[in-house]
């Protein structure tokens, strides 16, 4: 039984690495996109017209990236809350289960226990 528990843990514990290495790559790439996207503006030479249009279309960038990453976050959040949820309810199914168990052995314990008038 403990070697099954050690085994679920470890596996628990490759899921969760795997989760944060993909976070961490998610991040990655986002940032890499606004710093390609910053390049991309920064560096092309042109008449002030341009520079208003190419501000002009940053600005706008910059607040769509604003609202999807609070969209992002949002939906994170309301993700970990569900998964919360869920794990709690494990837990909750878990003890019942112990619980259960614990009665079912004080009942075959009870069975088999002595009795005073029979040791008589």
């Amino acid at each position: 039984m403990e070697y099954q528990e050690q085994f679920f843990k470890n596996q628990f514990k490759m899921i969760y690495n795997a989760r944060i290495a993909e976070e961490d790559k998610f991040e990655q790439i986002q940032q890499e996109q606004r710093e390609i996207f910053k390049k991309y503006f920064s560096n092309a030479s042109s008449t002030i017209e341009d520079y208003r249009v190419r501000a002009e279309k940053v600005k706008k960038l910059i607040k769509l990236q604003v609202k999807e990453r609070k969209a992002f976050v949002q939906e994170k959040e309301s993700l970990i809350r569900a998964h919360e949820e869920r794990k709690r309810k494990l837990w909750e199914e878990e003890m019942t289960l112990e619980e259960k168990f614990d009665l079912d052995l004080a009942r075959l314990m009870e069975k088999y226990s002595p009795k005073q008038s029979e040791q008589v």
